[in-house]
């Protein structure tokens, strides 16, 4: 096997990596580690088995048939010399688990399990391995068994954005080569004095792009390799002209730097290394012979060890020490530091047999050690760097902190809003709290190294803005013209908008902040997610604004948050919620969420407003005959906002196919865990409103009713009690719209217009010019019109482009007149995975069946049911798979769409970036 497993690149695996740094409680430390390997890893291991019907089908834990040790679920642990105590690094086969929070348990039947661990804490993170499944199966099993490796590097790799933003998979697939041509090198160096340097790769969810794990037997060879990447520079990258050229550098430095000078800007902003050892070192005995050759080669570091001692507490330490640690300090050299630590003690000599006989004492004498110690925390020092070896001292360094600041609001800004917020008499705390937000922004705003995640805020900032000064206006014009009080100045009602902006700014800075660069070893202790996602919701923010284009009427108005929910998607103008495993579940997102940029179009729109209102008009004097459309109308169980909103996604999004709709409407509403009841089953006022939305929908657009469907077994009692019933009250319904032409043609004009305005906004990024006109004419047929409905003139032109174009992206070719950051292929794409993930589920919703009393999966379900489907839903969210087939062949779909994703939202914020600073 090639040392370096150099398969990288969009030809994603079925298996990926999860790390979590931790720390151990203190005189608990060995339980700890038990309970950790064998409870939430091993204990997730043997359920798994219960459900997957095909697991043993070629020993799956493990990395072949031969294999004695399981692979997945096992992690290869060292403890770590710094903020964290130790690094499991495991194998995985599912985004799910990366989410489950990393607390230990010990089984009920250990006579020596404590009643609660001490404090610890961790932090963890996922993403894409740049691996196959197979590579990392042997990597893992030599690495478990007969081919340990003494150290460890976890190093987290920021990239520039200025080379990011518009580039995304081009830049990240060159510095991944490079990075392996860099460990060919030194491997190389090493020759034949040990073994070489093995690397895992890994694309990250967090705010990092790249982590990488460097496993060799000398500090020496990572030493080697760091360096080398820390100098590598755009210039070593084999893509390096259209990588300059694609750049938001090269945008905004086009009058400053030439591409001589831009190509030597550094690949990498920033980088964070943790170091540690193999566990084995510490907890296994000194006469094994991994322990043995290990003492015996004698290995120099120097580190530096700080204590962080109880006060009063010093001198107890050191006699501590020095009766079971002789030999490793020199107590004639020790500093009282400032900050978090209290002192340093010197080593006497920088053989790192001394730190891992520390780590022993630890271990041996804990309960004496911790008497005095709070913390202790190593340093590492590195062998001496020559600095100016392939150092160019007379480049230019790329301002591009100062071209950040156009996106900022300016001091004068801050200062105004400040006075109108006053003058407003907005309560202090509330204003307090407004001017933190523009004060957060601004710091995130300009970091060079997140400012991609703030990029989210700018049009919420603008709006922000644009309301404080709408108010301030109206409240002058009151004074001014000596007006009547208005509601729409009730300062408690504005204070009620700005607290709920607060809110929104609030969830989502702290899931963009935490963990990162600033804030590297603060554990994950918010409560919505349990491994960094920020790579993830700013790629779906991006989509939402850059799809809000099609639908709004200036471009980038609308900007809304994508943030997280515990329980359900929830939208509104400033902010769209998702549930934490939609994140990692891309088709969920992709058939919502039209819909939700979509629930407040109203707003920027007076056509909508007209229709909606000449919708109220008319229902009012509607004679209903039947009871059941009697009750959906009065009591609000039927919305035309709702109808308008599920119309323009059907065409847009579902390219009109009712099928494709009716699978996606019920398999995303069946994993809605709000929509059931305490006792586990669909509420049934919930199935009546669901199931006369997709009847009226169908019926609307003329379509045949038996294309609807019951969608589950266990549904079919409310099916029977109220289809016919529900069918029917829908067929008054639509013929009330019947013969209501004008609100009917009010409506279709609607929905032709905005799907036209789409249009023309999907092909300002393309070439493409070919149609298919008769196509586009039998796909407007389905719109069922009345006399009086008029379509906009360019309609059939555009929908014969959409249809030519789609079918040129359905064959595979593109012939580069469809790039792939352009809304129309990013749309394609969307419906492509829809379609997909619905075939390989033959377009039928399977729901897991659980446990009415214990809420755990029924086995009978997995191990007996129909394997033609590729996962099922979960009523408490999420997937299930009951298959390891099915389960890697969705993973391998999902990483490849999380790869196209996470591309098209670098280069369109180059688009934006561009956009934001002109306006």
């Amino acid at each position: 096997m090639d040392s370096t497993l150099k398969d990288s690149g969009l030809n994603f695996g079925e298996l990926t990596m999860h790390i979590v740094l931790a720390t151990m409680p203190q005189e608990q430390e060995q339980e700890f580690n038990d309970s950790i390997v064998k409870e939430f890893y091993g204990n997730y291991r043997k359920s798994s088995s219960k459900y997957l019907a095909d697991v043993n089908k070629g020993d799956y834990w493990k990395a072949n048939a031969e294999s004695e040790v399981d692979v997945l679920y096992n992690p290869l642990r060292y403890y770590i010399l710094g903020n964290y105590d130790i690094a499991y690094i495991s194998m995985i086969d599912n985004f799910k688990f990366a989410q489950r929070v990393f607390e230990p348990q010990l089984s009920s039947n250990e006579s020596s399990a404590p009643p609660l661990f001490s404090p610890h804490t961790f932090q963890s993170f996922t993403g894409l391995t740049l691996h196959s499944g197979a590579d990392l199966r042997n990597f893992f099993n030599e690495k478990l068994t007969d081919n340990k490796r003494y150290f460890l590097s976890i190093t987290n790799l920021k990239l520039n954005n200025g080379f990011l933003i518009g580039n995304g998979n081009l830049f990240l697939n060159n510095v991944v080569e490079q990075i392996h041509k860099i460990v060919d090198k030194v491997n190389k160096e090493i020759g034949d004095k040990r073994k070489p340097a093995e690397i895992l790769l890994m694309q990250s969810f967090s705010w990092f792009e790249l982590s990488l794990s460097i496993f060799a037997d000398d500090p020496a060879d990572i030493a080697l390799i760091l360096k080398n990447l820390r100098r590598l520079a755009v210039q070593d990258l084999s893509d390096r002209r259209p990588i300059v050229q694609n750049s938001y550098f090269k945008t905004v430095f086009t009058d400053e730097y030439v591409y001589e000078e831009i190509i030597k800007a550094n690949v990498f902003a920033d980088t964070h290394t943790y170091f540690g050892v193999h566990a084995d070192l510490v907890e296994e005995a000194e006469e094994l012979e991994f322990v043995k050759d290990f003492y015996e080669k004698n290995i120099q570091l120097k580190t530096e060890i700080e204590w962080q001692v109880k006060p009063g507490h010093m001198s107890m330490l050191v006699n501590c020490l020095k009766e079971y640690s002789e030999g490793i300090f020199d107590y004639t050299e020790h500093f009282i530091l400032a900050g978090k630590s209290d002192y340093y003690i010197h080593k006497a000599n920088p053989s790192f047999n001394d730190n891992i006989k520390l780590f022993r004492l630890i271990f041996a004498h804990r309960n004496e050690l911790y008497k005095h110690v709070r913390k202790i925390r190593t340093k590492i020092k590195f062998s001496e760097v020559d600095i100016a070896e392939k150092t160019d001292t007379d480049r230019k360094i790329l301002d591009f902190q100062s071209k950040l600041v156009t996106n900022g609001v300016k001091i004068s800004a801050f200062s105004e809003l400040d006075k109108k917020l006053k003058s407003l008499k907005i309560s202090r705390q509330i204003r307090s709290k407004i001017l933190k937000i523009f004060s957060n922004y601004n710091n995130g705003i300009q970091d060079i190294i997140l400012f991609p995640f703030f990029l989210d805020f700018k049009i919420f900032i603008d709006h922000l803005t644009e309301m404080i000064n709408a108010s301030s206006k109206q409240l002058s014009r009151r004074f001014e013209e000596n007006s009547v009080f208005s509601p729409e100045l009730d300062v408690e009602a504005l204070e009620t908008n700005l607290m709920h902006l607060i809110m929104i700014f609030q969830e989502g800075y702290n899931i963009r902040m935490l963990n990162g660069y600033q804030f590297e070893d603060i554990n994950d202790f918010d409560l919505d997610f349990n491994s960094s996602i920020q790579q993830l919701l700013s790629v779906y923010s991006t989509i939402a604004i850059e799809f809000g284009n099609l639908f709004y009427k200036k471009p980038y108005t609308y900007g809304p948050i994508v943030q997280l929910n515990l329980k359900d998607t929830v939208s509104n103008y400033s902010s769209i919620n998702y549930y934490i495993h939609h994140l990692t579940s891309p088709e969920f997102v992709f058939s919502t969420l039209t819909k939700e940029i979509l629930n407040l179009l109203y707003i920027d729109d007076t056509g909508l407003r007209d229709v909606y209102d000449d919708y109220h008009n008319k229902i009012k004097v509607f004679d209903i005959e039947s009871k059941v459309l009697q009750d959906f109308i009065e009591n609000d169980l039927f919305s035309i906002e709702y109808f308008i909103n599920d119309a323009i996604r059907f065409i847009v999004t579902y390219d009109m196919d009712f099928e494709l709709f009716h699978y996606w409407f019920w398999t995303y509403n069946l994993q809605n865990a709000g929509l059931y009841d305490k006792i586990g089953t669909l509420n049934e006022d919930h199935f009546k409103k669901e199931l006369f939305r997709v009847l009226f929908l169908n019926q609307f657009f003329g379509f045949d009713s038996k294309l609807i469907t019951c969608p589950l077994p266990e549904l079919y009692t409310f099916w029977d009690r109220h289809f016919i019933k529900t069918k029917q009250a829908v067929k008054e319904f639509n013929d009330f719209f019947q013969n209501e032409a004008i609100l009917k043609n009010g409506i279709l004009d609607y929905l032709l217009t905005k799907f036209d305005t789409s249009l023309s906004v999907l092909f300002e990024d393309t070439k493409f010019t070919n149609r298919n006109i008769s196509r586009a004419a039998e796909f407007l047929k389905k719109f069922v019109s009345t006399k009086g409905s008029k379509s906009p003139a360019n309609l059939l032109d555009n929908v014969g482009k959409r249809i030519a174009a789609y079918e040129l992206l359905d064959a595979g070719d593109s012939s580069n007149l469809i790039p792939t950051d352009s809304l129309l292929h990013i749309q394609w794409f969307m419906l492509s995975k829809l379609r997909e993930i619905a075939a390989l589920n033959n377009s039928k919703t399977i729901l897991l069946r659980r446990d009415w009393f214990t809420g755990k999966p029924m086995r009978s379900f997995a191990m007996g049911g129909d394997m033609s489907h590729i996962y099922a839903v979960d009523q408490t969210g999420g997937l299930f798979f009951d298959s390891t087939e099915s389960m890697n062949k969705y993973f391998k779909l999902t990483a490849y769409t999380l790869s196209h994703i996470w591309d098209f939202s670098l280069k369109r914020k180059k688009k934006f970036m561009t956009y934001s600073n002109l306006s």
